[in-house]
């Protein structure tokens, strides 16, 4: 399938600079790159540990290991300042007899000296960048994208709560909503308004609402005394917020030896969401770390994610991880208190 806008519900002159990440962050990069290039492979792996073939023993680790059907493959990083020299590749060449593999990649950030291209080229080692480009080169890229998280933001919130009693404890509003908050009582509330009225905010762009909710668990003073709820009910407004993040970098991965407009994979990096979308010919693979995602006060990530593209791409490959922080914290909300009498 085709995507230009592909939504998922979790519902001047090249510079070379290290971008602000870490070495093993750019390795697992590399690796999400080999993860697109390498769709044939049987597996794709960062980190990888192996026993050394002369001391099993002893433990060798691998940045990336590549089996292809007919080809084992090892794919070594490094994430520099200088461009790298011809010592490493002397390495990498006793690498690749040492550990049985049937080729050796080697992968940087800040390119290659020519003796290291000289020296590589006449071994086999075949040498690949990963480095930043200019905004002005991406121009001519194929692929430019740019990402919309969705939020359900509540605001005018009122929670009514009745307790079972004739006549009101010694608890204030304060103490009730921080125990419904810390019992999950008013997040589970809110993300069930939420997805009930999914399809009008998204008509409407926001909507009032008035319900009334199972009873939650009881509440406590105090002295532990305990004091059951019998009417939990909730009134708003709910919107629909569209947060857009633009790329904050790309990068363009290629051979070292190869022409400069002609790369294997372009990266487009989108620090403020710890995402990237990585893009091949027609296909793409979309990483996000939703660590990096900070909610708004009174929001709630309603799980959906947009990434607008400028042309059809098929989408092959998705990697989410983390959880967005900030969720559930509440601003601006009156909380009533009664007493809620059942009949017998």
């Amino acid at each position: 399938m085709y995507l230009c806008d592909k939504t998922i519900y979790m519902c001047s002159e090249a510079k070379r600079s290290r971008t602000l990440i870490s070495s093993r962050q750019f390795e697992q990069r590399v690796a999400r790159i080999y993860q697109l290039l390498e769709a044939k492979a049987k597996s794709v792996t960062w980190d990888k540990h192996i026993p050394d073939p002369d001391a099993p023993t002893q433990q060798r680790q691998i940045d990336i290991e590549i089996r292809r059907p007919d080809a084992l493959v090892h794919v070594e990083c490094r994430h520099r300042r200088q461009p790298q020299d011809v010592m490493w590749v002397e390495e990498l060449i006793g690498r690749r007899v040492s550990l049985g593999a049937d080729l050796m990649i080697a992968v940087s950030s800040s390119g290659y000296t020519n003796t290291a291209k000289i020296k590589a080229e006449k071994h086999g080692i075949l040498l690949r960048e990963l480095e930043q480009v200019s905004e002005q080169e991406v121009l001519t890229w194929g692929v430019r994208c740019e990402l919309l998280f969705r939020f359900a933001r509540f605001s005018k919130l009122r929670f009514n709560v009745g307790l079972m009693v004739e006549t009101r404890p010694l608890i204030s509003e304060t103490e009730i909503l921080n125990q419904l908050a810390q019992n999950g009582t008013i997040e589970n509330a809110l993300r069930y308004i939420a997805n009930t009225r999914h399809d009008e905010i998204a008509q409407k762009g926001e909507c009032e609402f008035y319900v009334s909710l199972a009873a939650p668990p009881p509440i406590f003073t105090s002295t532990g005394e305990s004091y059951a709820i019998g009417l939990f009910d909730i009134t708003g407004l709910i919107q629909q917020i569209d947060i857009p993040h633009s790329p904050t970098g790309y990068c363009e991965f290629r051979g070292a030896l190869e022409r400069p407009n002609n790369p294997n994979a372009d990266l487009t990096i989108f620090d403020q969401v710890g995402g990237e979308i990585i893009s091949h010919e027609d296909k793409f693979h979309w990483h996000i770390d939703l660590n990096s995602i900070r909610a708004e006060p009174n929001s709630f990530f309603s799980g959906s994610i947009t990434a607008k593209l400028n042309q059809p791409m098929v989408l092959q490959s998705l990697s989410l991880h983390g959880t967005i922080s900030g969720e559930g914290k509440l601003t601006d909300v009156v909380v009533s208190i009664g007493t809620a009498q059942i009949a017998v």
